[in-house]
This record gives structure tokens, sequence and C-alpha cells, in this order.
């Protein structure tokens, strides 16, 4: 990387972050108005995130992980942003994104309701939204993905790798 783009990218990214911080701000001081500023955006982000990020991108690679590849991994290609995983993983973005946002219309957030809290009668059935959805629409966009030949880079890839130093075999453990 050079010197230009470790300048821009630097820039931006501390651009989008101070906008994106000031948004958060406003939006948690809307929120909470009879708080502190410092205490509405803790006050939101605990509602608002409440460790249901963590569970759906938990989720997402867990379904990749045993139900995709089947724990079959290049340590070389994860490290290689013009390899075969890519920098971002489309269908796993995706599938996380839509995840987040099908939980919206169920969170109670401060004095906001969502629409369908309103129906489970204020019931937090927010991460069942997500879990329930997130998984599933991965397994679907991951279709597209031609497992088979990237297993076979994977092998190329990896080979030479010093071999486990516990002394387990190659492949043991993995399901077929």
């Amino acid at each position: 990387m050079g010197v230009r783009s470790s300048f821009w990218w630097t820039y931006l990214g501390a651009g989008f972050g101070g906008a994106w911080m000031m948004l958060v701000g406003a939006v948690a001081a809307g929120l909470f108005p009879k708080l502190g500023l410092v205490d509405a955006v803790v006050r939101a982000g605990d509602q608002l995130f409440d460790g249901f990020g963590v569970v759906l991108w938990t989720a997402i690679n867990l379904i990749d992980f045993y139900a995709v590849r089947h724990g079959r991994y290049s340590i070389r290609e994860i490290f290689n942003p013009h390899g075969i995983y890519g920098r971002w993983n489309w269908r796993g973005l995706t599938a996380y994104g839509v995840g987040f946002v099908s939980m919206r219309p169920f969170a109670v957030i401060g004095d906001v309701e969502g629409p369908l809290a309103r129906w489970v009668k204020g019931a937090d059935v927010t991460m069942l939204a997500g879990l329930a959805i997130s998984p599933l629409l991965y397994l679907v966009l991951r279709r597209s993905l031609d497992v088979d030949a990237e297993r076979a880079v994977v092998t190329s890839a990896d080979a030479g790798l010093d071999p486990d130093p516990v002394g387990h075999q190659t492949g043991a453990g993995h399901h077929a």
C-alpha cells in the first residue's frame, strides 16, 4: 500500500467515523432527551445493539464453518485480499444486514417501539427474528459459491505449511 492510498483511507475513515458519531449522538439525544449526551449514547447503544450484532455474526460464521465449508479454510487465503475469500464476504454481510434490519420492527428503544413489538405486546423477540433470517439467508446466498473449486484452491494454497505440531492427522475431525 502506497503513501497516497494510506492517506486517503485514513482521511476517509476519520471523516466517516466523525460523521457517524455525530449522527449517533443526535439520534441518542433525540431518543433520550432527559439524559446527558454521553448517557444517552450509552443507553441507546445498550438498547439498540444489546449483543445482537455479535450473535448474528456468530450464527453466520457457524453456518459457514459447519454447513458450508465443513471447517476447511485456507490459512494463507484468509490474509490474501485478492484471494478466494476476497476482502469482503458479500453473502455474509448481506445476511447480517438483512437480519439486523429484520430485528428493528420488534425493537423497543427508549420511547420508540417498533410496530411488531406492539403486536407481541412488547416482548423482546428481536433475537429470534434475526436468528431466523440471517443464517437461512446466508444458506440461500451461498448456493452461488463453488465450494468444490474453493477446496482445490485451499489444498494448493496451503501446500507446504508446517504440519500440526500437536500431531493430529491432516483432515482429522473434518466432516466430509
